[in-house]
């Protein structure tokens, strides 16, 4: 027994140089290389999966795990196939999966803390044996991956928020040893790294691209105008409360309301991810994030729909052309007179709304993802320069955000507001106020719950 894993690993490394020799051909020819995300379910990784294939690529997503949490967030019919670890003979499963990985497949996504084997022994290789196979392995962080808690504080300390909603298992320091260990292993062995957003690469030290890498599917979020009648209905999702400023947020709904602003606040947890999308329908406007610095795929989801969102973005990320969404800078800090103005005046909700929706078309689609994955691809595969200012993600036209926090000033706003500025301090003053649909009938100004878990997995960070 005692030789057993040695000799596994030794027969694992003559099959990967097999892998290594059948792959050559693939390359000389010029063939565009298949591309695999595995072993960990993520939302959004079926949008970049299918956006691969609008390109023209092979692409699958095969996990080994559908449901991490109590509520389903990643679907059977999301993935191309479930590698099943429950049976007798896990290890031979897991070896069998990696062999038809190297055979199969010629670029490997993954995350940080994903491993196909539990052992060790077998984990300390098994980047180096699909190395010694020919495959490229990207790695892309996502969020916890790469959280260490003992880390700088940074301005709303969104870390050690993140300590409340998720206590580690065990100690933390045993927390930070498993992700720094992940972290230094891909950082040897990955041909291309990328950091998810500007929140991300303090942990990870070393990578090649700073890129919201998920698009959205513009074809599934469409534009839609809310039908109900009543106040403007703002929409909460907190997947961890603490790094969302939940408590802040619903604080500030509920000062709001007895100012007399119109409003309705719903927080959305524990509905399924497939029926989400009705619920943000009948929605006027998010907020996201006001504390982590950076906005994700829900961001996304409401700015196709055509709807405002409020999140926090940092100066890294309002610095960096290549993350220009008409996002409204909202922290806990300024989120009440942002709140106001949003609420109060909706020609701005209705300009928010249509500058994201064109945004995303431009910038987040799956055609315009894509035009970046394919060129790191490339680049890989057949050594091609990277030319990202060719895509329209990274394209010259866009333009860094102000980084002013103040509402009152017509350069906060991601979008043209002169003849509304006048609207917009006056809301936030408490002196404008627009009638609502409804407001002969009474309406909710306190805060609705619509279910008790997270709706999205904390995996997806930010």
């Amino acid at each position: 027994m005692i030789l057993f894993y040695p000799l596994l690993v030794a027969a694992i490394g003559l099959v990967a140089v097999v892998a290594r020799v059948t792959r050559w051909p693939r390359r000389w020819a010029r063939r565009r290389p298949r591309i695999i995300r595995a072993p960990r379910p993520m939302v959004g990784l079926s949008y970049i999966r299918d956006a691969d294939r609008l390109r023209g690529y092979s692409s699958d997503l095969v996990v080994t795990e559908l449901d991490r949490w109590d509520y389903p967030y990643v679907f059977e019919e999301e993935v191309d196939r479930v590698v099943d670890l429950s049976g007798h003979r896990p290890l031979l499963t897991r070896v069998r999966f990696l062999l038809e990985l190297m055979f199969g497949y010629d670029i490997l996504v993954t995350y940080y803390n994903c491993s196909f084997f539990k052992t060790e022994l077998l984990r300390s290789v098994e980047l180096p044996l699909l190395k010694l196979s020919g495959i490229k392995l990207i790695v892309a962080s996502y969020g916890s991956d790469v959280t260490l808690f003992d880390s700088p504080p940074t301005r709303f300390d969104w870390v050690g928020r993140r300590l409340l909603d998720y206590p580690p298992k065990g100690s933390q320091a045993e927390h930070d040893g498993r992700i720094s260990q992940g972290i230094r292993r891909f950082t040897r062995w990955a041909d291309f790294r990328i950091a998810g957003d500007y929140v991300l690469t303090p942990f990870v030290g070393v990578y090649d691209l700073v890129f919201k890498y998920f698009p959205i599917d513009c074809r599934t979020w469409q534009p839609v105008q809310r039908t109900a009648t009543g106040p403007p209905r703002i929409i909460h999702a907190p997947n961890h409360r603490h790094i969302k400023g939940t408590a802040t947020l619903e604080q500030t709904c509920r000062e709001l309301a007895e100012e007399g602003v119109p409003l309705e606040y719903r927080i959305v947890e524990g509905v399924p991810r497939n029926q989400v999308q009705d619920l943000y329908c009948q929605a006027d406007l998010l907020v996201e994030d006001l504390c982590s610095g950076a906005s994700g795929l829900n961001g996304l989801e409401f700015l196709a729909l055509g709807k405002p969102v409020l999140v926090y973005v940092n100066s890294q990320q309002l610095a960096d052309p290549a993350f220009d969404l008409p996002l409204v800078n909202t922290n806990i800090d300024n989120v009440a007179d942002v709140l106001r103005a949003v609420l109060g005046v909706a020609a701005l909700r209705d300009r928010l709304g249509a500058a994201g929706r064109h945004a995303v078309e431009q910038f987040q689609s799956f055609s315009a993802i894509s035009e970046v994955w394919q060129r790191i691809y490339e680049h890989l595969w057949q050594g091609s320069p990277l030319d990202l200012e060719s895509t329209r993600h990274f394209g010259p036209n866009r333009q860094p955000h102000s980084r002013s926090e103040n509402p009152r000033h017509a350069e906060f706003w991601p979008v043209p507001v002169d003849d509304l500025l006048k609207d917009i301090r006056l809301a936030i003053d408490g002196t404008h106020s627009e009638p609502h649909l409804n407001s002969a009938q009474p309406h909710s100004n306190g805060l609705e719950n619509l279910m008790t878990e997270s709706a999205v997995p904390p995996e997806q960070g930010s």
